[in-house]
């Protein structure tokens, strides 16, 4: 099944997926660590900010880049994430960094993560000391060049007039079997990852893809098929 690539939108539609809004911690770092530093720190910008260029430009993550301790900024009861009312999803984002439940991970560690990986993290409910009931991982995505067959896709936007390498892809609505195109050696490798020349989405090949149906948790991830050539 490697030879299947679809696309998730989970970074873009997190507004559905995300009972648990994090608070920023109080301890979070005035300065950043020599790694941080080395990657264009951006003064005023936060840790996780600056947490979440660190993974769009590819560099890979140390379990000491993260901060361990998240906090409930808003109790499950008081907001209105329907149909997740009062419960923790199987994906959910810290400021703007992927994490996914224990039993999304199990999936996740039979397969191939290249220079992404899992980092166990702490959440908290409001009070900052009763720990909420599910047990979660940071999913720290590699990056992978050339997913996309500019030649062969036809309804490919430039993310920004600008730049003739990022690309912004169709609303789904509209588009028709083929718009998209990707490059068949993409599938291989790795089981997920990003391209920096698509921001804001995340890849899967067939093999993950299958993997999160069995286990039924494929919606979580808002995926639509792409074709190869």
């Amino acid at each position: 099944m490697t030879d299947e690539i679809w696309v998730s939108d989970i970074t873009v539609g997190m507004d559905l997926q995300r009972p648990f809004r994090a608070l920023v911690p109080d301890d979070f770092p005035e300065e950043p660590s020599e790694r941080f530093k080395a990657f264009r720190w951006q003064p005023g910008s936060g840790y996780h900010a600056n947490l979440y260029r660190w993974q769009r430009h590819g560099e890979p993550l140390e379990q000491q880049d993260i901060l361990p301790d998240f906090f409930q900024e808003v109790a499950p009861e008081d907001h209105d994430f329907e149909p997740h009312y009062g419960e923790y999803s199987p994906v959910i984002t810290l400021f703007g960094i992927l994490a996914i439940r224990s039993d999304v991970a199990d999936i996740l560690k039979n397969l191939e993560l290249g220079q992404g990986g899992l980092y166990p993290v702490n959440l908290f409910e409001r009070d900052k000391i009763t720990p909420i009931e599910q047990d979660y991982s940071i999913l720290w995505i590699a990056n992978k060049s050339g997913t996309l067959n500019i030649a062969e896709s036809k309804s490919l936007r430039r993310a920004r007039p600008d730049r003739d390498d990022l690309f912004r892809l169709p609303e789904w609505k509209d588009a028709k079997p083929g718009d998209v195109v990707c490059n068949a050696d993409a599938a291989s490798g790795i089981d997920i990852w990003r391209d920096p020349g698509v921001p804001h989405r995340v890849f899967l090949n067939g093999r993950l893809k299958h993997s999160l149906d069995e286990a039924g948790f494929a919606s979580a991830f808002y995926l639509h098929r792409l074709a190869v050539k």
